[in-house]
């Protein structure tokens, strides 16, 4: 009897699922990212620049870590630009010999002290280029993340999104 009143109710998931996503507001279409720029135009701008201007074998990008799938490193994993550390679980599955608690630790450190010296030699010893500043570090690292960067070259910006350049000259 329980067993039946749970395929029974297992039925039901089908339409509330259908009627949920219809709920979302969605347009129709296959462009992955198309709801980036309802949600976040400051990243989308930021993902087109990135797009353009830096190389991916070339190029490091520093975003905040987040859970798989979650809001942080959407610009390295739409640009195929190389950050630090994207989603650490994925990480641990896909490269499982990654220093990611040394990875995490230096993400953090950069981004809390800014564009001191000890950021500079870390983002240098990582191949870091350039540092993005969006709503993920913001939530994460606070409201004042960007201006701990005011002393290295802004290369982009527009309101919610800047991306600086990881200072050339010594500090």
């Amino acid at each position: 009897m329980l067993a039946a009143l749970l395929w029974l109710g297992s039925l039901l998931y089908a339409p509330a699922a259908t009627v949920s996503r219809a709920r979302e507001g969605q347009a129709r279409g296959i462009d992955a990212l198309a709801h980036v720029e309802r949600r976040d135009p400051g990243l989308a701008a930021a993902l087109e620049w990135v797009r353009s201007e830096l190389e991916p074998g070339r190029h490091v990008l520093l975003e905040a870590a987040s859970r798989s799938y979650g809001p942080g490193n959407m610009i390295s994993a739409a640009s195929a630009t190389p950050t630090l550390v994207g989603w650490p679980g994925h990480q641990l599955q896909w490269h499982s010999n990654v220093p990611l608690t040394e990875r995490l630790n230096v993400v953090d450190t950069i981004y809390r002290n800014g564009a001191g010296s000890e950021s500079l030699l870390l983002a240098r010893k990582h191949g870091v280029t350039h540092v993005y500043l969006g709503r993920e570090e913001r939530r994460q690292f606070g409201a004042d993340v960007a201006a701990r960067f005011e002393a290295w070259p802004t290369v982009f910006e527009v309101p919610g999104a800047r991306i600086v350049a990881v200072s050339t000259g010594s500090q």
